[in-house]
């Protein structure tokens, strides 16, 4: 029992102190200390797998331990949270450094860095996906990410929420951790000088640092996204971290002094050479003979240092590197010319530059790290906030064989492909938002803040925090409101497919299964949701019905009435009295949920139910009834409001509407059908959604079905009655 267990799990969580690297006054991963047991890295790894399957529904104690250090710097976060510094502006300086490795804020040198003017309000997980990654130049929704507090070493991370491929580190670096969207960047960072890091891609490592240098005045704070400044572009993308990039690239340019200048090649036209083919499966480099027919050259978009001629075949090979890794003399008596330090390092650079050309943040055919252009900058900065949040759920990956998803996308979202010209085909997808974005993900599209947001009143998609905004990004939104528009129709057609395909499925259970032992629930909306519903149809014995959400107000009783009848007279079933009797199948409303269906079939099992902690005073639920996913609940009221028959008919059936009973009217739509007296007009349709429910506003109302009539309307009729539905005559289904 928890043998290879590290011994910092062993303390009390409550009262742990993070451990502080020097010279810095750092915490990092929530200030644990390094492998601190005999057996080291090897022990917890052995531990892992050991005990792997004791854990398959359960939190590890690792967990454990870590989440109580969540709590409590979530805990501490609320206590200190300040409003109306949040709302402040903050001008920020993000650099590349090393400071997990190195316990050192020193950058990378030449410094590859931006200046920032951002919102306190923007949550990190907003500022990653909309200003770090695009001011950086990072691709977007390609890899993970996290921030580190330096204080304490608190963590944010999106563990369950994105699977981009570098995710799968995750569980071996970040025990646990906060969510990004729950804190704000102002939450962390309230004086000049303060810093967090940001750490993009978990598995190569590239790591950030953000320093606070200006807190704007409430006055002068706008809540506008800005570049001020920047220098140097950001490494390729899977570049193998910043110890690699300034190894390779930076050491090389500063001794060049940042000029490559024309470099010759080592080989001539006609020299014998190997170069390097290929690797074979088990790890063998395969080599091959040739003879150089060219030298430096452009071809397909990127530089090449030669081309040759394979002995075994005749085939012409590109060589990407002028290095001994790419290309060696075959003759043993060649030797490399002399050259100068700087000429050796430009030739370097040149190499290392041009194996990062395929990356998928560099612009075709070209790497200069001292690339850095402020108003390309500013326009990725641009695009990134005019657009809905990435769908991290779905972030990009490589897929071969043209890439088709592994599952189909949720409501709201949509997979992209985008096939690459190599032979054998991969295939770059994506999983897009076409929903609306969540109130956490929304920043205005064209200033890019967090606050005061309304949405366009067509598309519904797109946000702003003023008119002013709205009307300088109606030129950039004008040709994509309309398709914003599309999607989000789209997306609320879906919504409503899969809750009549909830509702149809037998074995749906939105909720948790309840044993028959525990207490039922009470059914019905709100009160205040019966506004839309037609008028009441609840007798006198209604009027006392058990208290829940569905109820409505008690009525008061009179003074002199009638004596109360004995209990045990009052609780017994009587024939006649409900329109249900046992045995009877019946659909039940069991949520105020509007993202779902809220009726569920289920079967009366008892009629004048009560609960045990009622008062005897209190009437008792016409109705118990059980699910058919096996939940118990009752029914406070025998009206349709809260229980009804089955429906009579299903997704498909072609019925006939009467116009005057259906919302919208179609006497509205089409003045002609009546003269304005209540005469019934019979349309003909098709049903094609059951139990719908539709909200404006705080007003909820639920229609039992939704036909798209001949006409291409759609409209919702009120009840399932043959007043007011019924089947067309000689069709159905």
């Amino acid at each position: 029992m928890g043998r290879g267990l590290r011994r910092v799990f062993r303390q009390n969580p409550h009262t742990f102190e993070p451990v502080v690297h020097e010279p810095t006054g750092t915490a990092t991963m929530w200030g644990l200390p390094d492998e601190d047991d005999e057996g080291g890295g090897m022990a917890t790894m052995m531990r892992r797998m050991s005990t792997q399957f004791l854990y398959m529904d359960r939190e590890t104690p690792e967990q454990q331990f870590v989440g109580v250090l969540v709590e409590r710097k979530r805990g501490a976060l609320a206590r200190g949270r300040d409003e109306a510094a949040q709302g402040r502006d903050l001008v920020v300086r993000v650099a590349l450094a090393e400071f997990w490795r190195r316990s050192s804020f020193e950058e990378l040198a030449p410094s590859v860095w931006r200046r920032l003017r951002v919102s306190g309000a923007l949550n990190l997980a907003q500022l990653h996906d909309r200003v770090l990654g695009p001011a950086m130049g990072w691709a977007r929704n390609y890899h993970g990410y996290f921030y580190t507090d330096f204080t304490e070493g608190a963590v944010w991370c999106p563990l369950g929420e994105c699977n981009a491929v570098d995710m799968m580190h995750a569980s071996h670096l970040i025990v646990g951790a906060l969510e990004p969207s729950e804190t704000t960047l102002g939450e962390l960072l309230r004086e000049p000088g303060d810093r967090i890091g940001y750490t993009y891609d978990l598995g190569d490592f590239f790591e950030h640092v953000i320093t606070l240098e200006e807190v704007v005045d409430a006055s002068a704070s706008t809540g506008a996204v800005a570049v001020l400044g920047g220098a140097m572009r950001c490494p390729n993308e899977d570049g193998d971290g910043n110890a690699k990039y300034q190894e390779e690239v930076l050491d090389h340019w500063l001794a060049c002094e940042g000029v490559v200048g024309d470099v010759p090649p080592r080989f001539a036209v006609g020299d014998r050479v190997s170069f390097f083919e290929s690797k074979e499966c088990f790890g063998t480099p395969t080599w091959s003979a040739a003879v150089v027919v060219q030298g430096p050259f452009w071809g397909g978009d990127r530089a090449w240092a030669y081309r040759v001629r394979k002995d075994d075949d005749g085939d012409f090979y590109c060589v990407p590197c002028d290095r001994d890794d790419f290309v060696k003399s075959l003759d043993p008596g060649w030797r490399p010319p002399d050259e100068s330090r700087e000429r050796a390092a430009a030739r370097a650079l040149r190499d290392a530059c041009s194996k990062r050309v395929d990356a998928m943040n560099v612009r075709p055919g070209a790497f200069d790290p001292a690339e850095f252009d402020l108003e390309a900058c500013r326009a990725r900065v641009r695009d990134a906030i005019g657009s809905k949040a990435s769908a991290m759920e779905g972030a990009k990956q490589f897929t071969s064989g043209g890439g088709s998803a592994l599952f189909p996308a949720a409501p709201g979202r949509a997979t992209t492909r985008q096939v690459n010209g190599v032979e054998g085909g991969f295939a770059l997808t994506e999983t897009v938002s076409t929903r609306p974005d969540r109130r956490e993900e929304r920043v205005c599209a064209t200033c890019g803040s967090p606050k005061n947001l309304s949405s366009c009143a067509k598309c519904k998609s797109i946000f702003y925090c003023g008119a002013a905004c709205q009307r300088e990004h109606w030129k950039t939104h004008k040709a994509d409101c309309a398709r914003l528009l599309a999607e989000y129709k789209a997306y609320k057609k879906e919504k409503k497919k899969a809750a009549a395909e909830q509702a149809i499925e037998p074995n749906a259970s939105p909720g948790p299964a309840r044993s028959k032992e525990e207490p039922a629930l009470r059914l019905g909306l709100d009160s205040n949701l019966e506004k839309m519903e037609e008028p009441d149809e609840r007798g006198a014995d209604d009027a006392d019905a058990p208290d829940g959400p569905g109820g409505g107000k008690k009525k008061p009783r009179r003074r002199g009435g009638k004596k109360k009848k004995k209990a045990a007279e009052a609780n017994a079933p009587r024939a006649g009295k409900y329109r249900f009797a046992v045995g009877d199948s019946v659909l039940c409303l069991i949520s105020d949920d509007e993202t779902r269906c809220p009726w569920k079939a289920g079967t009366v099992i008892a009629l004048d139910y009560k609960e045990s902690n009622w008062t005897a005073g209190k009437k008792p639920a016409p109705y118990q009834v059980e699910l058919d996913d096996g939940e118990l609940v009752f029914a406070p009221f025998d009206n349709d409001t809260c229980i009804r028959a089955p429906l009579r008919f299903a997704v498909g059936d072609i019925v006939e509407c009467d116009s005057t009973r259906v919302f919208p009217s179609l006497t509205d739509v089409f003045p002609s059908l009546t003269d304005g007296k209540h005469r019934k007009n019979w349309t003909r349709g098709r049903v094609s959604y059951v139990h719908v429910t539709l909200q404006k506003g705080e007003l909820v109302r639920c229609f039992p079905y939704e036909v798209e009539v001949d006409s291409g309307a759609t409209i919702y009729v009120h009840e399932d009655r043959e007043d007011h539905v019924r089947a067309a005559a000689g069709s159905r289904g």
